[in-house]
């Protein structure tokens, strides 16, 4: 961030080398935000990222609120 500083989950991603670009999303596999194990962090591209959450849920949340697909 432009304070300097950065998600716990991104760093570990970054210091394991799953996270080469800094535009990329770190993803918890299992939904537990907090569990920040390599093996439950998985690196994609934004707009997969959203599209596999819309696919699951049926519904996107985002800054003009939560829409059915």
């Amino acid at each position: 961030m432009a304070d300097g500083y950065v998600y716990e989950h991104r760093k570990v991603a970054w210091d394991e080398g799953l996270l080469t670009d800094p535009n990329l999303i770190v993803h918890h596999r299992n939904g537990d935000r907090g569990d920040n194990r390599i093996e439950n962090l998985e690196v994609k591209a934004q707009g997969v990222h959203v599209r596999e959450h819309v696919e699951e849920r049926g519904y996107v949340d985002n800054q003009y609120g939560r829409h059915a697909v």
